[in-house]
């Protein structure tokens, strides 16, 4: 979303087990994120964490290129009905769950600047997260300013947008 309203979902989560991820995140991919972020963060430990090996420049060099593409796939805009822009990204993830329990990467609809997805296996949000509640959030957005709202909605609306009956279907968080 460029200009405009949209409506966002945000859920909270207990974590029961640690979840290991796969971080796709680059410091050439928004470039603009806010200084002291998340995105920022990420973009300081993958340059911390870049190995300096003399004797493997040239591979470093081409891992970083290729890190690079993969985060510019999961940050690129697509318009509706252009889903399948959308392959490359899909493709990686679903390698990735095939050894990893999850990815994190920069969030595209704020450009980076407020914070990040998560996408993980179903198994392991069964397995290690337990469901506290949800919200509904507005984004407003203009070429210059950006604001989140918070809505304040009844379990039976929420229950409604999750396409469940009932919030007692959730299991309780202890």
């Amino acid at each position: 979303m460029e200009i405009g309203r949209e409506e966002i979902y945000v859920s909270h989560w207990v974590v029961k087990q640690d979840i290991d991820m796969a971080l796709i995140c680059h410091p050439n991919v928004f470039v603009d994120s806010n200084f002291g972020s998340t995105v920022d963060e990420m973009q300081k430990n993958y340059i911390r964490l870049l190995p300096k090996y003399p004797a493997e420049q040239d591979f470093i060099i081409e891992f970083d290129k290729l890190v690079e593409f993969v985060a510019g796939q999961f940050a690129k805009r697509v318009k509706d009905g252009c889903n399948y822009q959308y392959l490359i990204s899909a493709f990686f993830t679903h390698n990735v769950f095939e050894t990893d329990y999850g990815i994190i990467y920069p969030s595209v609809q704020v450009n980076g600047k407020l914070g990040y997805n998560v996408a993980l296996r179903p198994d392991i949000v069964n397995s290690h997260l337990g469901f506290i509640g949800a919200e509904k959030h507005i984004l407003y957005k203009t070429d210059k300013y950006m604001q989140v709202v918070a809505g304040l909605y009844s379990d039976k609306y929420i229950a409604k947008s999750l396409g469940i009956n009932s919030m007692d279907v959730l299991p309780k968080v202890d």
